[in-house]
């Protein structure tokens, strides 16, 4: 609940929140790896500059993902960012 420049939070609601974020930010990392892992072996199936390329955006994208999932883990760091985010909106 926001009022004015002020957000309340409820502790058991954070808590709650946190454990919930946990498990998603696990289960994404677990798809990003695997889907890492089967870009990885691309090179099964085509060779050359293309799948040279190919490969190494989409492990740039999956750097890009996992930072952003290791981010979401210090849930305190998170709601500060949205609470600073807002106050600036």
């Amino acid at each position: 609940m926001a009022d004015g420049n002020k957000v309340y939070v409820v502790p058991a609601t954070l808590e709650a929140w946190k454990t919930k974020l946990g498990t998603v930010n696990s289960e994404a990392l677990d798809v990003i790896k695997e889907f890492r892992e089967e870009t990885n072996s691309i090179d099964n199936y085509l060779r050359g500059e293309f799948s040279d390329s190919y490969v190494e955006m989409v492990n740039s994208l999956m750097d890009s993902a996992i930072n952003s999932h290791n981010s979401m883990k210090n849930i305190e760091v998170l709601i500060q960012n949205v609470v600073n985010t807002v106050e600036k909106e």
